[in-house]
Parts: structure tokens; C-alpha cells; sequence
């Protein structure tokens, strides 16, 4: 990776100053995907204005990004997790030049392209400012605006259950193989084969094909949002000798030509391995030699039946809020706060026409001119569009304090009654539906926690007991192998103890400790899933551990963090362990210079094999007990060294 860094900042007359700065990166990722997927930059400049009464701050940003999507990879044990052969665990992914380039047939016969080196492609534009203005010894006045273009094209390959990494001669047994074959016998075929795409070479024995034996199936996923977006705050702040007062206003309006609904062109086969090729399966005679074929340029077929909606729509969100900070006494303090918003939400979608014969794909007597089965029908979006809109009103508040025994001591608490409304996308997705489509309800939240906190001179230390509800959480959950969804409305209840402690052991020793224990649960399901009841939220630790010792000297420090994460599950039921697994990194910060400074920095320095998530799109309670199966490894050993020139 490299990276560079700029910042500028200088007065330009006696009440304007100026800044300007940005940065430009390229990188062939931790994760070699045998091209450069990630690169990208940004440019930004503020100016601003000094008054004898308050501060105008103008900025301009600019952001052209690439990255690159790394979904899960294949592993192995699902108690100890493993690399198979032929993929390394902590560097590799599937991703390559072998799949780089997706062919999608369109309905008029023809082919669209895509490039995963694209991958998702941010481009953003803002224009803002930003307002403090003392109206008088009591009144101040803060504003704050910011105009956006939005551009967001995102393509990547996905994987879907664990029953799609299937032996590779399991899988020409299969019925659709069967079926070509049948189908061509007149043609003389006799065999399944399997053929690279790329190189046309066809393979005689794939027992043990890349060490292990092993095919699969890859999902590409599309998907653009193409916004304008505005927003505004305007508040007042009365400052008085106990109190302080704020009410204010939030305007947001977003005006989306495109939202980003999931569109599904197609299936793509391809080999286990890192940088996987793809494959076609084809049908032999007994010379070898091919007389027709299951797939096409490695799609299993251009119409999946999962959706090809496109969505446009606006969002209007007004708020009001109000806070208040009461110095009741000299040690107690007390604040609360009150914000209702009235959201009006509008939104159009098109429905899917499933399965359309392609042009020239069949004779006049309906017959398959080509003896390929899979570019005879496309999904495509319908001019059928069904549109919908809805006002939500909701309030928020929130009640707070903190009372000083000593200059040491303080105990605080807080409540909190939240809310998240409605997506504007939301009822884009659910297109599928008909219509029936709608967008998502509002989810409540509520947070409450009681802490203290110690400050010494040595010794600093905070302990916060806490609980957290989300309700009416709409948990999505995978019933069938060609992506059937079944959603259940439940709620989750964590409750924990959150702690942070530092000592200073020596002056030039200090060691950090924080950590989270808690006890996440889900509650509320019913029907097929009342069995997932009391279980631990999915993707959710019950322990987190982190210990910092740094060690300072005369031109800078050495820091080592040791981080742990706790067991958690990828399924609701609780049958598939993602195991605890513990880093460590490790950074020198040197200055050479009052000019000149240097930080180097290696993280997972054990190479450790940990799993963020295990497959988010697998069958819902079948996903443990596969000898194979999909998951997220977080990176491997990275170093990382940045040089900072001041001048």
C-alpha cells in the first residue's frame, strides 16, 4: 500500500485564514486479488472567517475511492477454524483475474461487462458551512450546512450457503447435469465435464483439483445510489450562571434518482483455490469432444429469480429538539433533552420480469439453437412500477447525571428512549413482495446505564453497568438455498459491565485495560424460529478484552495491544461458534525531529486465524456440521510505516 498526505494551513489576511489537504492511496490489499482494486483520494479546503463576534467556516470536499469487497472464504473445523488447500486463510480470497471480468446477457442477445476491479466506487462532492455567533452575553447562535452529491457503484461477488462448496464430482451427478446430459444424447454426449472459461482446456479427473476436490458457486450482487442530499441545523444556546438551555432545529432532505436496491444478474461456477477461475460444465461425446453445455462463460444461467428492482425516491426529516444542563448543586448535575421528527418518505420501485426468452436463442419450432442452456432467458426490471409513501412521527428523550463525591469520585447515570426510522431504500427491496411492498417499521431503542469513575494520580478508572434494547428489530433470516427469506420482528436485551482503567505504573510506563462482559439476548421470536428464543444475538461476543502497556522515552514510544474476543455464533440458534481468538500488535512512534517523525506498526503479529463473522447468507439452522464451510477471517500479519514531515 502506499499512501501520501497533505495539509496546509496559513492566515491569508487579518480576519481570513485557510486550510487545504487531502490524500491519494493504492493498494493491492492484505488480500491478493491479482489487481489493484483499491485506490482512491480526496481533496478538501476550509476557509475561514473571524469576527468580533463569532466564526464562518467554508468547506469543499471532494472523494474518488475504489475498494475492494472481501467476503468470506472457504475454511475448514468449525471448532478450530483451518485453511483448505489451496486457499490461504490469512492472505487469500477467491477473487482474481480468473473472475475479474462478468459477462451478463442482456434480452437483445448482446453481453454487458463488468469489472470487479471497479469494485465499489465512491464518488462524493459537498459544499458547507458552519456558523457560531455570540448574539449577546447570554445568546449564542450556531448553524451548520452542508449541500452533497452522492455516487456509489458497488459490484461484488458474493457467496451464499455452505452447501454450495460441493466436491467436484459430487456435483456432475447433480439433476440439472444429469438432464444436459440426456438432453444432448441424440448429439452423442456420453459425459459431464468441467472446462475453463478462460483457457477452453478441459478437465479429465478433478478428484483432487486444486488439493481439494472442490467447486462452488459465486452470487454477484449490483447495486448504485445516486443522491443529492441537504442538511441544516439551527439552534440557540441561552447560558445562564446554573443553566443551560439549547433548542434548535435539523432539516434533512435527500433527493435519490437511484437507491440501492440488490440486483442479482446472475450464478457464476468456479474452482476453490485462491484467484479462482471460472469453469463451464459441458457435455462430451466419446471423442471428448463437446457437444453442448450446462453453462455459459461460467453463469449457471442469467435468470436467478432473485430481483432486478430499480428505486427512486425522497426523504424529508424535520426535527425540533431541546436540552437542558442544570448545575442543581455543586456537585450534581443534571441534563435532559427532547427531539421530535416528522419524516415523509417517497418512494418508486419496479417490479422483476422473470425468466424472458433472449432474442435468437430459439428456432422457429422453439428449438435451442446453440445447445447451450444457460443464455437462453434473462431477468430484467418490468415497466411495471409500484410506488409508496409514509409519514412517521417519532420522539426521542433522555435524562442524565452526574453527582462529585470528591475531586476523585463521581457516579453518573443515564436514560435514553431512541428511535431509528424508517429506510428510504427499504421498501425498494421489498419489491419482491408485490403489492404488498412497504417500507420497514421504526425500531425502538433504549439505553440505560449507572457508572463511577475514579481519577488518582497514578490510577484513572471507570465502571458502567448498562442495558440496551432494540425492539421491533427486523431479523432476516435464510430459509432455502435459492435465497428465500423469512423475516421475524423481535427484540434483543444486552446487559453488561463496560470498564476502563489506566495506570500509570512508572513515569515512563503506562498500561490500559478496557473491556466489555455482557450478556446479549434475543427475545420475541415465535412459529418456525420460537427455538432461537434467549439466544445469544448472532455476531455478538460476551467478552471483549483489550490491554495496552506503552512505554515512553525521550524521542517518542512503543505501545503492544493484546486484544481478546469472546466466543459468538453466525446462526440464531447458537450451533455455529465463531471460537474466542486473541491479537496482538505492535508500534513504534520516533521522532527524529520537532519535524520529522516516524510510526511503524505491525498488527496480528501471530497471524492469528480469527473469525469476524461465519456466513451471513446460510440456511438458517443448518449451518454447523459441514466438513467445509464459509467465513470471514479477519487479516493477516500486516506492517505498516508512516513518515510525517512538518514544516
Amino acid at each position: 500500500m502506499y499512501r501520501g498526505e497533505f495539509f496546509y494551513g496559513t492566515p491569508i489576511s487579518d480576519n481570513w485564514k485557510m486550510s487545504i489537504g487531502g490524500s491519494y492511496r493504492r493498494s493491492d490489499g492484505v488480500r491478493d486479488t491479482e489487481f489493484t482494486a483499491d485506490h482512491g483520494g480526496q481533496l478538501r479546503l476550509n476557509l475561514v472567517r473571524e469576527f468580533d463576534k463569532g466564526q464562518l467556516t467554508l468547506t469543499a470536499k471532494h472523494l474518488n475511492d475504489h475498494t475492494t469487497f472481501f467476503v468470506p472464504i472457504p475454511l475448514r473445523d468449525q471448532s478450530d477454524p483451518k485453511g483448505i488447500a489451496g486457499v490461504d486463510p490469512q492472505h487469500g480470497t477467491l477473487i482474481g483475474n480468473g473472475q475479474r471480468f462478468l459477462h451478463y446477457l442482456q434480452l437483445d442477445g448482446s453481453y454487458k461487462t463488468r469489472d470487479l476491479k471497479d469494485g465499489q466506487h465512491t464518488k462524493f462532492s459537498t459544499l458547507g458551512y458552519h456558523l457560531d455567533w455570540e448574539l449577546s452575553d447570554r445568546w449564542l447562535l450556531n448553524t451548520a450546512g452542508r449541500y452533497s452529491q452522492f455516487e456509489n457503484d458497488m459490484y461484488i461477488l458474493l457467496n451464499f450457503d455452505n452447501s454450495t462448496l460441493v466436491n467436484a464430482n459430487t456435483r456432475l451427478g447433480q439433476q440439472d447435469v444429469q438432464n444436459m446430459l440426456d438432453q444432448f444424447a441424440s448429439d452423442g454426449a456420453v459425459a459431464a465435464r468441467y472446462r475453463y472459461v478462460d483457457s477452453g482446456e478441459i478437465l479429465t479427473d478433478v478428484s483432487n483439483l486444486n488439493g481439494n476436490g472442490l467447486v462452488t458457486t459465486s452470487y454477484p450482487l449490483y447495486s448504485r445510489y445516486d443522491a443529492e442530499q441537504f442538511v441544516n441545523k439551527l439552534n440557540f444556546t441561552y447560558e445562564g450562571d446554573q443553566h443551560t438551555l439549547t433548542i434548535g432545529w435539523l432539516f434533512a432532505y435527500v433527493d435519490a434518482d437511484s437507491l440501492p436496491v440488490d440486483k442479482w444478474e446472475s450464478q457464476f461456477l468456479t474452482e476453490v483455490k485462491d484467484n479462482a477461475r471460472l469453469l463451464d460444465i459441458v457435455a462430451v461425446n466419446s471423442n471428448q469432444q463437446v457437444v453442448g453445455q450446462l453453462t455459459d462463460h461460467g453463469s449457471t444461467g442469467y435468470a436467478p429469480g432473485w430481483g432486478q428492482a430499480t428505486a427512486f425516491g425522497t426523504s424529508t426529516s424535520n426535527s425540533l429538539f431541546i436540552n437542558e444542563q442544570y448545575q442543581a448543586t455543586d456537585n450534581l448535575r443534571i441534563d435532559g433533552g427532547v427531539r421530535v421528527e416528522w419524516l415523509e418518505l417517497d418512494s418508486t420501485a419496479s417490479a422483476t420480469t422473470f425468466a424472458q426468452p433472449v432474442a435468437g436463442a430459439f428456432d422457429s419450432a422453439g428449438n435451442d439453437i446453440d445447445n447451450n442452456l444457460a443464455n437462453n432467458y434473462v431477468d430484467m426490471p418490468s415497466n411495471k412500477f409500484l410506488s409508496k409513501t409514509r409519514s412517521e412521527t417519532e420522539t426521542a428523550w433522555t435524562v442524565g447525571f452526574n453527582y462529585t463525591f470528591s475531586d476523585d469520585v463521581s457516579v453518573f447515570g443515564r436514560y435514553a428512549d431512541a428511535f431509528e426510522m424508517p429506510r428510504l431504500m427499504s421498501f425498494g427491496q421489498n419489491i419482491p413482495s408485490g403489492v404488498d411492498a412497504d417500507f420497514n417499521d421504526s425500531v425502538n431503542l433504549t439505553f440505560s446505564e449507572l457508572g463511577t469513575r475514579y481519577a488518582g494520580d497514578s490510577i484513572g478508572a471507570s465502571l458502567t453497568l448498562f442495558r440496551t434494547k432494540f425492539n421491533d428489530l427486523v431479523e432476516r433470516n435464510f430459509t432455502g438455498s435459492d435465497g428465500e427469506v423469512a423475516n421475524q420482528t423481535i427484540d434483543t436485551v444486552t446487559d453488561g459491565l463496560e470498564f476502563e482503567t489506566v495506570w500509570q505504573a512508572h513515569d515512563n510506563l503506562q498500561l490500559e485495560l478496557t473491556g466489555v462482559l455482557q450478556d446479549p439476548k434475543m427475545e420475541g421470536f415465535t412459529g418456525a424460529f420460537a427455538h432461537w428464543e434467549g439466544k445469544q444475538v448472532k455476531r455478538t461476543p460476551k467478552v471483549q478484552l483489550r490491554l495496552t502497556p506503552t512505554y515512553y522515552f525521550d524521542d517518542g514510544d512503543i505501545y503492544l495491544t493484546i486484544h481478546h474476543l469472546g466466543e459468538r455464533y453466525s446462526d440464531g440458534e447458537n450451533k455455529f461458534e465463531l471460537p474466542a481468538y486473541t491479537t496482538i500488535d505492535m508500534g513504534v512512534n520516533y521522532r527524529f525531529t520537532d519535524a520529522v517523525a516516524l510510526h511503524v506498526k505491525a498488527t496480528n503479529i501471530s497471524d492469528e486465524l480469527g473469525l469476524t463473522e461465519g456466513n451471513p447468507r446460510a440456511i438458517n439452522d443448518v449451518q454447523a456440521g459441514y466438513d467445509y464451510y464459509y467465513a470471514r477471517p479477519i487479516l493477516g500479519r500486516t506492517i505498516s510505516a508512516s513518515l510525517t514531515l512538518n514544516f
